[in-house]
């Protein structure tokens, strides 16, 4: 982990985590890169290349008309958007991959939970 490589580094990282190397989490990623953190953008841009072969994987499995991305990790992620919607092609057969939007979930961080109340909500109509 980069953060455990190089400490000086990772400086606003671990201070956010109180020191502790094992509470850094997505959130503390996210409030490092609002603070321009180097290495917090970094991990992102990391994060945006795991994420985009991914998507372009599902693009291609189900050619969708909109790609929403929600959860936490959401909203850190969507100043990444266009960028990853401009390397989408690069990992994707289907020719329409640049013409898909990507929007972020209404209910962002919730959006697990709206998602359960919707289901439990369903099941009672």
């Amino acid at each position: 982990m980069k953060i455990a490589a190089d400490r000086s580094r990772a400086s606003m990282i671990l201070g956010l985590a109180g020191g502790e190397l094992a509470a850094v989490n997505s959130e503390i990623v996210g409030q490092a890169y609002a603070n321009q953190d180097a290495l917090a953008r970094e991990i992102l841009l990391e994060s945006v290349d795991v994420l985009t072969p991914w998507l372009g994987n599902i693009v291609d499995l189900l050619d969708p008309d909109v790609i929403v991305i929600g959860g936490g990790v959401a909203a850190m992620l969507k100043p990444f958007y266009e960028e990853i919607r401009q390397r989408l092609p690069n990992w994707c057969v289907n020719p329409c991959a640049s013409q898909i939007p990507l929007l972020m979930a209404h209910y962002g961080a919730d959006a697990g939970i709206a998602g359960g109340a919707a289901l439990c909500y369903g099941d009672r109509h």
